[in-house]
């Protein structure tokens, strides 16, 4: 994918104005390293992003804000090379860790602790309405005021901040003007 190319996509998606605004707050050198290239890295990122992760945030923060509690998580252990080289982490590739099917644990210790943990959260989840239990990491809830999550990766997992605020703030902008109050 080329920049005019990444540009055509932006405009065919959000409309000639809008493009611009998002290829401002998604530009292309930011993924310099991205796979199989920026443009392509980038305009992932612009749907991931526009389509799931902050629609997704915006409705954590709307229930969070009703008194629900709520327990946001990003999976970041990358599909296997054999199913594909460029996709990383892709919406449901989490499914596997949590009902422990993933073929390729007997051969990845590493894949299997995360899919261990996960379904020691997702279990105590179920049972009592927390994640938390035992000596894992301390899941921290979303709140009004902490935007926050469990990291799950192959090192350890971790607590995120603020994951992808700025880009959030900018499509909320548009969700807000869905949700008209009273």
């Amino acid at each position: 994918m080329t920049d005019q190319q990444y540009m055509d996509a932006l405009t065919a998606m959000f409309g000639a104005t809008a493009a611009g605004q998002v290829a401002t707050v998604y530009k292309v050198t930011d993924f310099a390293n991205g796979l199989p290239n920026p443009q392509t890295a980038a305009l992932a990122r612009v749907i991931g992003d526009s389509r799931l992760v902050c629609t997704t945030f915006d409705t954590a923060e709307r229930m969070a804000h009703a008194g629900v509690p709520v327990y946001m998580y990003n999976f970041d252990v990358p599909v296997p090379v054999a199913i594909s080289a460029t996709l990383g982490a892709t919406h449901g590739s989490e499914l596997t860790s949590v009902f422990g099917t993933s073929p390729t644990f007997a051969a990845d210790p590493a894949g299997k602790a995360v899919s261990d943990l996960m379904q020691r959260y997702w279990t105590n989840f179920a049972s009592t309405g927390d994640p938390n239990g035992g000596s894992d990491l301390k899941w921290p809830a979303l709140t009004e005021a902490m935007n926050v999550r469990v990291n799950f990766a192959l090192q350890q997992p971790s607590i995120v901040t603020d994951f992808r605020a700025t880009q959030c703030a900018f499509w909320r902008a548009g969700y807000d003007m869905q949700f008209v109050g009273p």
